[in-house]
């Protein structure tokens, strides 16, 4: 992608000579999410712009009442935005940050979360998906606008086009790294919203028409205003763009006869609405020893003391809806003690068992010991079935982070479901659940 100083570069020719198009999606995005959000009215909200530019999409926000915070990789885009909207009278929050690693502050604090133009030239789309959903409240909702395909978008396609028939591929080929968008349509849109959660809604393809005076002035806008343009003619040099710049001239005339320019894009609008509801919260103490420990009197009734075993898991869900099991991490429980906690672990109760200390205290976690070690905790938990809550591995400080070791993890935890859903499907039915229903 490209740099935010490069941004910085073009930010004042952006808002002038780019935006004025690119601008004309940002009404039919609002009215897109206004109407999969039920109609709202966005007065008051607060709407959260990702990679907001010089602040197309922001501005149109504000007119609408909404209150709202900018943010985006580039400095003078965001100081380009900011003074457009005092120049409009309105108040524009602003913040420096990646799309892809917003603050965190900024979670669930939004009615919108919104990008125009802008997720989908993510380096990595989805991680920008999921961060507009991290900043969205429960029953809000993140918008995005889309470019379509090759043939959809003949306003953009016209420069990369001749400077590919007139200078060959090589010349033309961005630098490795570059951003490349993905192309919009509602298949890949409602994919990447569902695969994040959302319910999507997609709209589009929604035309509009760039019109310039001459070849001339169309030349000025988009191949002196638009950064991936103005990167290309860096890299040709002088000589080559020159003769991109005739080349691209000569092309316009030929086609509307020396007059003026008319070139039609399409985009589609994303929108993904958030669950109103958030996951359900378990709560529960850390063992069964908490029933007799420092919290028996000021807690737990004085009787609860001389709870063990299934009497302690019993008196816990009267009061809970989870328990830790801190005794797998000393020991491998017994298929017999893994049924008894199955049957008498009433509906909506989760246990979390904790990985074996063999394992997540290992010199080195990926010995075939310590391996095999995980991997028959897994096993075991696994047969545990529908009570399974999260299983916790709890690693000394001394273990720094370990991106690869974490995929074993998951790759390990992948094999081992594939085997316990066939043995648990073999297994014999469990007896009702001898203890009350639980609910969070």
């Amino acid at each position: 992608p490209m740099s935010n100083n490069a941004w910085d570069s073009v930010a004042e020719a952006y808002a002038e000579r780019v935006e004025p198009f690119t601008s004309q999606f940002a009404a039919p995005l609002l009215d897109a999410a206004c109407e999969a959000l039920g109609g709202v009215a966005l007065t008051g909200a607060h709407v959260l712009d990702v990679a907001a530019g010089s602040g197309a999409v922001a501005l149109e926000a504000l007119r609408r009442g909404a209150k709202v915070t900018a943010t985006d990789g580039s400095g003078e885009m965001l100081r380009v935005a900011s003074e457009r909207a005092s120049a409009a009278s309105h108040e524009l929050a602003t913040r420096v940050a990646e799309g892809t690693a917003l603050p965190l502050d900024l979670a669930g604090g939004s009615l919108l979360a919104t990008s125009g133009f802008g997720v989908i030239f993510f380096p990595d789309v989805a991680a920008g998906i999921a961060e507009l959903s991290r900043c969205v409240r429960p029953g809000g909702a993140i918008a995005f606008s889309a470019w379509g395909s090759a043939e959809e978008t003949a306003a953009f396609q016209l420069i990369p086009t001749v400077a590919r028939e007139t200078l060959g591929e090589q010349a033309t080929a961005p630098p490795a790294g570059a951003a490349r968008r993905i192309d919009g349509s509602p298949a890949v849109l409602s994919a990447l919203l569902r695969a994040a959660g959302l319910e999507p809604h997609v709209r589009g393809p929604v035309t509009r028409t760039l019109t310039c005076g001459s070849a001339e002035a169309f030349w000025e806008r988009f191949a002196l205003g638009a950064p991936g343009t103005r990167a290309l003619l860096a890299r040709l040099g002088d000589e080559r763009a020159a003769l991109l710049r005739s080349a691209v001239l000569s092309a316009l005339d030929q086609r509307f006869g020396g007059g003026e320019v008319r070139l039609e894009a399409s985009a589609y609008l994303a929108v993904g609405v958030a669950p109103r509801a958030l996951p359900p919260l378990f709560v529960g103490p850390a063992g069964f020893a908490a029933v007799s420990g420092h919290w028996a009197g000021p807690f737990f009734a004085p009787g609860a003391r001389r709870a063990k075993g299934d009497a302690a898991l019993d008196f816990l869900q009267e009061r809970f809806c989870a328990v830790e099991i801190n005794s797998t991490a000393y020991a491998l429980p017994s298929p017999a003690t893994v049924a008894a906690w199955r049957a008498r672990s009433g509906r909506g109760f989760r246990c979390c068992l904790k990985a074996p200390a063999a394992f997540t205290h290992a010199a080195n976690p990926r010995d075939p010991s310590a391996l095999g070690a995980l991997t028959a905790f897994l096993a075991r938990a696994l047969s545990l079935g529908a009570p399974l809550g999260p299983l916790l591995l709890q690693f000394p400080r001394s273990v720094a982070a370990d991106a690869a070791l974490l995929e074993d993890i998951a790759a390990a935890v992948e094999e081992a479901e594939q085997g316990a859903a066939s043995a648990l499907a073999a297994a014999p039915a469990a007896a009702p659940a001898a203890s009350p229903a639980t609910s969070p």
